[in-house]
């Protein structure tokens, strides 16, 4: 839980644009029945390839109310269009909390990799209003 709510982790990327073949749930799991009824906020990062989203609305699918997604980045080849989305991108973006580093990123990607950083942190999110 994080601040008193459920949390479903999700692995997809493996390193830099290295990804599964499809995403993993990873344990602990979270019990659908304990999902039923509730209105549901998917965050993630990135949407990239949107199959993480993908995967967790799947798994809320026919148990919940509800069910918006929002991110930090969104790329235009995402598989899911989000509900809240901070910035759109076609770059390489470099989170500060990745585990790769920015000189693999760079030679990866080179001229195309997006530094968070640079662009300064995402502002606090706006007020939402509750799901009912």
């Amino acid at each position: 839980m994080v601040g008193g709510r459920d949390v479903l982790s999700v692995e997809f990327y493996t390193g830099v644009d290295q990804r599964l073949d499809l995403p993993v749930v990873l344990p602990p799991t979270l019990d659908r029945v304990d999902l039923t009824g509730a209105n549901v906020l998917v965050a993630d990062d990135v949407a990239d390839t949107g199959k993480t989203l993908e995967l967790v609305r799947d798994f809320c699918s026919g148990y919940v109310a509800e069910v918006r997604t929002a991110v930090i980045y969104e790329k235009p080849q995402s598989a899911v269009s989000c509900d809240y989305v901070w910035r759109r991108t076609d770059r390489w973006i470099n989170f500060p909390w990745s585990s790769c580093r920015r000189s693999g990123a760079a030679r990866a990607h080179p001229g195309t990799e997006l530094t968070a950083a640079a662009v300064g942190s995402p502002p606090p999110p706006p007020r939402l209003r509750p799901l009912r």
